[in-house]
């Protein structure tokens, strides 16, 4: 762990705004697994000359950020309703299957709009009260349910759900034949046109 600091120290020099933007890079990334964390930033130890500052830069360039996207993004996309990048995510999804299943996809899209929905229903703003409702440790994992929204109302989070319920259905085989793939672009379809 102080391997850790003093690594986190060195981006630091003064720039707080640098340090959120390098976690939030690798959170986006790799997620909350502490372990992949830890195992990233000694990677960029060992790969920047000593004394170098961190920056999001290098972190993108030595990490392969932006070589791939995973489940995170896809929900920070729909969340915020960025078509383009939603779309751009699913299709590299098509393009590696068996890295991106999509029954952990369903599973995350449908717990978003479950979120939504109970953050309404919390009648609440205040981001602890939100957090404690929706049993969330962090004020970060609350970041994309804030993002849906502000882009869907509760209606329209009920009647996302139920197009996923559909679409987990159809994925299974029930009622359809078609490429998983192709009923996730349609799902993603009915998310926008809700």
């Amino acid at each position: 762990m102080t391997d850790m600091r003093k690594t986190l120290k060195v981006g630091l020099t003064g720039n707080t705004l640098k340090l959120i933007a390098i976690f939030t890079m690798l959170i986006d990334h790799i997620g909350f697994d502490l372990a992949l964390l830890a195992k990233e930033i000694d990677k960029l130890r060992m790969t920047l000359p000593v004394g170098a500052v961190i920056t999001p830069e290098s972190v993108a360039e030595n990490v392969g950020i932006s070589k791939e996207y995973n489940n995170f993004e896809l929900i920070a996309a729909i969340s915020k309703r960025d078509k383009v990048k939603t779309f751009k995510i699913i299709n590299y999804f098509r393009s590696n299957p068996k890295k991106n299943p999509t029954a952990p996809i369903t599973s995350f899209i449908f717990n978003l709009f479950a979120n939504v929905l109970i953050a309404y229903y919390a009648r609440t703003t205040d981001e602890r009260a939100l957090m404690e409702a929706l049993r969330m440790k962090t004020p970060y994992q609350l970041r994309d349910v804030r993002a849906a929204m502000r882009c869907y109302n509760a209606t329209q989070a009920l009647r996302i759900i139920a197009c996923i319920r559909e679409f987990d259905a159809r994925s299974k085989g029930i009622g359809s034949n078609r490429n998983e793939y192709d009923l996730l672009e349609e799902l993603a379809t009915k998310i926008f046109c809700v």
